[in-house]
């Protein structure tokens, strides 16, 4: 589990860096360095455009978070959803896994409709309701 979330968070980084060195290597960052824009100021405009790929992987962990309560629960008998949910399986208590899922699928649900919310915060290019002509 520790090399696991070790890999993980690796991920996290590479991913970051890449993300900010593409955006920093974009031409509307060399125009805005051309112009005399402060260095923060570009930064900041880079950042934005540099989120994206960091706030989906943020949202996949998330999901693997939720998805590895089932195995700490059990490994650690700690009580909660993943506890519950193995009871359940093991005492074939159908209606019980069924509102367990629908939790989770609720909330995997959730964490989607925040992350497309932030998209249209960081990028002034993706808009809520416009359509576009092709």
């Amino acid at each position: 589990m520790a090399i696991e979330r070790s890999f993980a968070l690796g991920l996290r980084d590479s991913i970051s860096r890449v993300a900010i060195v593409e955006a920093l290597g974009e031409d509307y960052i060399v125009i805005l360095r051309a112009i005399g824009l402060p260095e923060k100021k570009v930064l900041l405009s880079a950042s934005r455009v540099a989120a994206m790929p960091i706030l989906t992987m943020a949202n996949y962990e998330l999901a693997f978070l939720l998805s590895g309560a089932l195995l700490v629960e059990m490994v650690y008998n700690w009580p909660g959803i993943g506890m519950l949910l193995y009871d359940s399986i093991l005492k074939r208590d159908y209606p019980m896994i069924s509102g367990i899922f629908f939790v989770i699928i609720g909330f995997s649900v959730v964490i989607n409709l925040i992350t497309d919310l932030v998209y249209v915060f960081l990028d002034p290019r993706i808009r809520i309701g416009k359509k576009t002509e092709i």
